[in-house]
């Protein structure tokens, strides 16, 4: 059996009445890592700032992100010459020690595991905190393909979970939390807007919302009123929202 979303993405004390579906050993084994990367992609996300719920989660990805560096293997003086001149190409550097990591895995010097795989091509950026004053952090890139491959099997989970059917066809995936207003199309601005107005973390579904609730729904098409799909809404951390699409052309 596998919970979903995965338990790593709850604190111990809030992990009862976890959802659970079948699963093979097989399927567990390949999404561990894109469990682990996308609890830290979310949990580095500036949005969680000041969320006092996450703080252990947060303490608990940061000790991942140091085991990772510890597991590194230096082969020979060579590869320890490419990693001291690079970390040096970066000394005065805001953010050299990210860049650093990113030059050395991209080129495939040393792997860093799952800090490598959070520290794609960082950018400085400059934030304002509470009190109005200039913050240096830094942004990175995101693989999507990922994290969208992440959002499906769980939105496939709870599909399983409600409706207890394998889904077997296309799922759409809109992650709210990544739409970007300034390139978005006036369909795109739409559909996010729609759907955004279903959630509601009172009247959904889950055990502990501070961390994960989700709802679903059926859309009837307006002309025909025949079903056109079914769609179900979830939420991390009160923070970061998904909508998942089941289109009824798709086979259960």
């Amino acid at each position: 059996m596998e919970h979903i979303p995965p338990k790593s993405f709850f604190v111990k004390e809030h992990r009862e009445n976890l959802i659970k579906v079948p699963s093979c050993d097989l399927h567990n084994q390949d999404k561990s890592t894109d469990d682990e990367y996308i609890r830290a992609i979310l949990l580095q996300h500036i949005n969680l700032h000041n969320n006092t719920n996450v703080t252990t989660l947060k303490e608990i990805n940061q000790r991942a992100l140091t085991r990772s560096v510890k597991r590194m293997k230096i082969k020979d003086k060579h590869q320890a010459k490419i990693i001291l001149d690079t970390i040096k190409k970066y000394e005065d550097d805001d953010i050299g020690s990210l860049k650093a990591i990113d030059e050395l895995e991209t080129n495939h010097n040393i792997k860093f595991g799952l800090l490598g795989l959070t520290t794609k091509k960082p950018k400085k950026e400059i934030i304002k905190n509470n009190n109005g004053e200039d913050i240096i952090t830094s942004s990175t890139e995101i693989d999507l393909t990922r994290i969208e491959n992440f959002f499906i099997m769980l939105a496939k989970g709870i599909f399983y979970y409600k409706i207890g059917k394998v889904w077997q066809g296309k799922v759409n995936i809109l992650p709210h939390f990544l739409f970007n207003e300034s390139t978005a199309t006036d369909y795109d601005k739409f559909l996010n807007e729609k759907y955004l107005e279903y959630f509601n973390k009172e009247n959904s579904e889950g055990e502990n919302k501070d961390f994960f609730y989700f709802d679903g729904y059926n859309e009837i098409n307006p002309k025909t009123k025949k079903q056109d799909c079914i769609f179900f809404i979830f939420c991390f951390y009160d923070t970061f929202k998904i909508t998942s699409i089941f289109p009824i052309e798709s086979n259960i």
